[in-house]
């Protein structure tokens, strides 16, 4: 969807979305017993508070494990088949990206109430209040887009700036109004959920964001990987800090091809980022120019896609399966999991704790 397209566009295209939700309604998930198809598989999420695990399939839907061995399909046939991604909430939600739909489940998959609905809308990212029925879904071609209450509400809210594609969201739960994204025009924020914008890219390079990570103790220092395109292997790569809120960056790091950062929320002077060509690179002194060292000891090969700090351990998704370090060394972890290509990872710290794995 061209940056330049009319509102009138997105306002049918989004009417035609809430008819489509209001058409479907809960939808109920007939139990199917069986294994995933591994080699389809995109996203899995393991959810610790009630040992489930959750599996994402290009073709197949989502399937849910008690042990991680046998598997049963919770979505409706036909109608959320392609998974991109999925979110595990604090109270246990599951928030779910298809190929041009967002769905959200309370009940554990047992039945999914269908969010957005688009056609040839790419979800690249989606994040989800904490205690709030409120959804933001990043995609390429329209934008940044609410989700309100039981998805009765879909609102684009970038249409008055010159963003199409959203790689990156960041909504920290203690500023529920403040939204930063990270697009192919740089770094944009909104103090007032997203009513207005303002550029940040004061001190940046380049503007094609590939991811945006906030330090979990002080959400006004920031980090962000730029890179050369918007393409998903790019040649360059910058991780830029900034200590304002993004009124400033400075850059601190280069490396080919960086893919994630991650602070270590009970350290956050401990940095980590991840390449595409160069593994686990870390710093221990808040990411400062000259102080990062590869932390690679372990690890079969160089590509790492994501890192996440959780419960004092680094987890990482790479082409080669799921890593866990709990000081120095990389050990695979990958028992339940057939599928080795690991391209995302998230973890909740607290009571529902998860470990999400994209593939």
């Amino acid at each position: 969807m061209a940056v330049s397209m009319g509102m009138g566009l997105i306002m049918r295209r989004l009417i035609w979305a809430w008819i489509m939700m209001l058409g479907v309604g809960i939808m109920r998930a007939q139990v199917t017993p069986g294994v995933f198809p591994a080699a389809s598989v995109r996203s899995v999420a393991v959810h610790e508070a009630t040992g489930t695990y959750y599996a994402g399939t290009y073709g197949g839907g989502v399937f849910s494990s008690s042990d991680g061995i046998s598997w049963s399909r919770i979505t409706p046939a036909n109608m959320l088949d392609y998974i991109n991604c999925i979110e595990v909430g604090q109270n246990g939600e599951l928030l779910v990206a298809a190929a041009n739909k967002a769905a959200v489940s309370r009940d554990h998959g047992v039945s999914w109430q269908i969010l957005l609905n688009i056609e040839s809308l790419s979800i690249k990212d989606a994040v989800f209040s904490s205690g709030e029925h409120v959804y933001l879904v990043g995609t390429q071609g329209s934008g940044l887009i609410k989700c309100s209450e039981n998805g009765l509400i879909s609102e684009p809210l970038t249409t008055t700036i010159p963003v199409s594609q959203v790689r990156s969201i960041l909504w920290h739960v203690s500023l529920p109004d403040r939204i930063i994204i990270g697009s192919q025009n740089g770094i944009i924020l909104s103090e007032n959920a997203g009513s207005t914008w303002t550029f940040k890219n004061n001190g940046l390079n380049k503007l094609f964001v590939r991811v945006l990570s906030y330090d979990p103790q002080n959400p006004n220092r920031l980090f962000v990987s730029i890179q050369d395109s918007f393409a998903s292997v790019s040649s360059g790569g910058t991780i830029y800090r900034s200590q304002n809120s993004g009124d400033s960056w400075t850059k601190i790091f280069e490396e080919v091809c960086l893919t994630d950062i991650a602070i270590d929320p009970a350290s956050p002077a401990t940095v980590a980022a991840t390449s595409y060509y160069s593994g686990v690179i870390i710093s221990n002194e808040n990411g400062d120019p000259g102080t990062w060292v590869p932390m690679n000891s372990g690890l079969p090969g160089l590509r790492v896609y994501d890192i996440e700090f959780s419960s004092g351990k680094m987890v990482a998704g790479t082409s080669f399966g799921f890593y866990k370090n709990d000081g120095s060394f990389w050990m695979a972890s990958n028992s339940g999991m057939n599928v080795p290509n690991i391209r995302s990872l998230s973890a909740f710290e607290g009571g529902s704790a998860k470990i999400i794995a994209g593939c």
